[in-house]
């Protein structure tokens, strides 16, 4: 992975990104040490990861609206707000 977000749309509201194939989305117990696209998300809106350790399911991806699996590739969109 060439960790490196992909924007292919923005606005105030949202994020469409490239999610490219052998890339994993979201984070989680058997990612470790491996950039995910919510890492690069969350480093290029830091508003984003800034949801309390009790927040939903939905705030805890990070405003990743949606997921493939780490082999598929695919356009994702982001919730910034």
């Amino acid at each position: 992975m060439e960790n490196k977000l992909i924007i292919l749309f923005e606005n105030e509201d949202f994020l469409i990104v490239d999610k490219p194939w052998g890339t994993t989305v979201n984070r989680s117990d058997t990612t470790s040490g491996e950039v995910t696209l919510q890492d690069l998300v969350e480093e290029y809106v830091p508003s984003i990861s800034s949801f309390p350790n009790d927040s939903d399911e939905f705030e805890k991806r990070s405003g990743i609206v949606h997921r493939t699996d780490k082999e598929t590739s695919g356009i994702l969109i982001v919730a910034k707000n």
